[in-house]
């Protein structure tokens, strides 16, 4: 191992104690990412869902033909 790397190496929250105390503060930005990301994947998710029951739902109407649908029925049953 290098010289300067052993301070890198501990100063990295992957390799660092949760007792340190400068554990908190850097999970706490690292999660704010995390959650974005997180975030993004999971909207695209429901949209691509919600699109293809939309889909499903029109394509089984006639044309002129309306539907109502109870939304939280139809989303609980999903």
């Amino acid at each position: 191992m290098a010289a300067g790397a052993a301070p890198l190496i501990y100063s990295n929250i992957s390799s660092m104690r949760t007792e340190d105390a400068a554990y908190p503060t850097r999970r706490k930005a690292l999660s704010n990412a995390f959650f974005k990301s997180k975030l993004e994947m999971m909207s695209t998710v429901i949209k691509e869902v919600t699109l293809q029951h939309i889909a499903l739902t029109l394509n089984g109407l006639k044309i002129g033909e309306s539907k109502v649908v109870d939304m939280v029925k139809f989303t609980r049953d999903l």
